[in-house]
């Protein structure tokens, strides 16, 4: 077992309501919160702007969420499972150094019968972060990385919900799990 693999925390957030509407609110990954004055969050890790609209009956409604990132080099990227992997991880062991969006936008219309009819979201993807990334004066860049296990869920009503996984550790590419997050107080 690689001696890092313990250091990653996990978050599950279960139908957390976004804030407000409209305007870019902070996530810390490690404390799994909104960033003060929303949430006991200290530092902004993602950017999500989360915009819900209710039409009457006879249109539908509909959900959109654009994540952004406060530093340069952070971002993320989709990542589906290999099918044929007969391993029980199917993470690849090393976060990629390259490759990173710096937005992601999902969105989501139900008809009139609460049915998704229009949508950018596949319900299959994974994702691979980079967060809290700066570059040295060599050009190198120092981050911490992650997971984030399937898609972000998210409704009309302004809530969301995600499972995460999030290294503090900077460069620490690793995205194996044991399973324990030693990281919590007892």
């Amino acid at each position: 077992m690689h001696p890092l693999i313990w250091r990653k925390t996990q978050k599950y957030i279960e139908w957390k309501a976004i804030p407000e509407t409209g305007k870019p609110i902070g996530y810390d990954l490690e404390i799994g919160d909104w960033i003060v004055p929303h949430g006991k969050g200290k530092m902004a890790d993602f950017i999500l702007t989360f915009s819900s609209y209710f039409q009457d009956m006879k249109k539908g409604s509909e959900a959109r969420y654009v994540l952004s990132f406060p530093n340069e080099f952070d971002g993320i990227q989709e990542y589906q499972f290999p099918e044929d992997l007969n391993s029980s991880f199917k993470w690849p062991y090393l976060a990629p150094l390259d490759g990173y969006r710096p937005t992601l936008i999902k969105f989501k219309h139900w008809d009139t019968n609460g049915t998704p009819d229009k949508t950018n979201y596949s319900g299959k993807n994974n994702y691979i972060f980079r967060v809290r990334s700066r570059q040295l004066d060599d050009g190198t860049i120092v981050a911490c990385y992650g997971i984030i296990k399937g898609e972000f869920e998210f409704i009309p009503q302004g809530k969301i919900k995600l499972s995460h996984y999030f290294n503090p550790v900077p460069n620490e590419r690793s995205l194996e799990w044991n399973g324990e997050n030693l990281l919590q107080k007892k």
